[in-house]
């Protein structure tokens, strides 16, 4: 039984992943099931199994792409000697395997072409990434309240707005690291930031 679940598991993964570079290569309304399937050497049979049709599929790639993850976690435990070490990695990994990651360049593609897609995905796609967000500005700012408690950053400082503008940056970030039009070495870049913001962050004397 347990194999049987591992494969339907991988079964399914394949559907998602043919489905994911048909819909970044043509129109959404003339991408088919059974292109998807034919490009994985499965039968329409099989799809239908995972998903309940085309508009299923494509929501469930944009919900796994937003969704929660351990990768997607900051340690609230510093490991480092800096009170922003911890998140500066966070990011520059995720920079990285976005740069280096064929699927993410996949999800750039069909993102690239939501403009084709029915109102009511563009609707449900839109609210899931405004889900998203909101999850990583909270994740964020949990972060940064808890650097506060421990006295490495600055009480006075808004950890909603300091999270909410740090999602954004990277958030924008990502769309140029996803597109080429940054350089390869760009993570390495992100120090600059977070050397600056540490700064700006740092406990007040006395504090």
């Amino acid at each position: 039984m347990r194999r049987t679940k591992e494969e339907a598991m991988r079964t399914r993964a394949s559907i998602m992943e043919s489905a994911l570079e048909i819909f970044g290569e043509k129109n959404f309304a003339n991408a088919s099931v059974s292109e998807i399937t034919a490009r994985i050497g499965l039968s329409k049979g099989a799809f239908y199994w995972h998903f309940k049709n085309k508009q299923d599929i494509l929501i469930k790639i944009i919900e796994e792409c937003c969704g929660e993850s351990p990768d997607k976690t900051i340690s609230l435990y510093e490991t480092e000697i800096g009170a922003l070490d911890p998140m500066r990695e966070y990011f520059k990994n995720a920079m990285t395997r976005l740069r280096s990651e064929e699927h993410w360049k996949k999800i750039h593609k069909l993102m690239i072409r939501r403009y084709e897609w029915p109102e009511d995905i563009r609707e449900r796609v839109d609210q899931i990434m405004h889900e998203s967000t909101l999850r990583d500005v909270k994740m964020i700012a949990s972060y940064i309240e808890a650097r506060q408690k421990d006295g490495k950053i600055r009480k006075s400082v808004s950890a909603e707005k300091t999270a909410l503008l740090l999602t954004s940056i990277f958030h924008g970030i990502g769309i140029l690291q996803l597109s080429g039009a940054l350089p390869e070495d760009f993570p390495g870049c992100l120090d600059i930031l977070f050397d600056a913001l540490g700064k700006e962050l740092a406990p007040e004397a006395g504090e």
